[in-house]
């Protein structure tokens, strides 16, 4: 983990400060140089899949900013020591920014500087608002499901119910 370090140079590159999975979902925080960003990566079967970001009701700092199938930046190569593109593509991602009202900004220089940890706990804070959204709409779904059975005694029919709903 990179910490922060907040400057402003026109046409700097952009940085890994982190990145890993939290309980299944792939989150990365990237430095601008004048302020950072973090991502989640939501997976397929997500219910925010494919959506709008102003579509997602996440509670982030500052709101949701982004969301699209890729994001490409530059980071810098230890290996190479040089500039590299790296990007993250076929997923749906979702990100947001610290560049808001009372953030640290080069024109706000009394603005909160925030952490790579703060920003962690953040994408935490957003995977677990993710997980109980989806956890809330496969009960919702199971619900409606069995709301709609037709109740038949036989034992094939009772089979298929569960087989079904298991699916769910």
């Amino acid at each position: 983990m990179k910490e922060m370090v907040y400057e402003y140079k026109r046409g700097q590159p952009t940085y890994i400060l982190d990145k890993g999975i939290i309980a299944g979902y792939e989150y990365l925080i990237i430095s601008l140089g004048r302020h950072p960003c973090g991502y989640v990566c939501l997976r397929e079967n997500d219910i925010y899949y494919g959506k709008d970001y102003s579509e997602i009701p996440i509670d982030c700092h500052g709101g949701l900013t982004f969301s699209e199938d890729h994001i490409t930046f530059l980071d810098y190569s230890e290996k190479y020591q040089c500039m590299t593109r790296q990007s993250v593509k076929d997923k749906w991602i979702i990100g947001w920014d610290y560049a808001h009202y009372g953030d640290y900004s080069p024109f706000d220089k009394s603005g909160k500087k925030w952490s790579t940890l703060e920003i962690k706990k953040h994408c935490y804070e957003v995977i677990k608002q993710l997980l109980f959204d989806n956890y809330n709409d496969k009960i919702k779904r199971a619900k409606k499901l069995l709301g709609d059975i037709k109740w038949n005694c036989s034992t094939e029919n009772a089979t298929n119910v569960y087989t079904t709903v298991i699916k769910v």
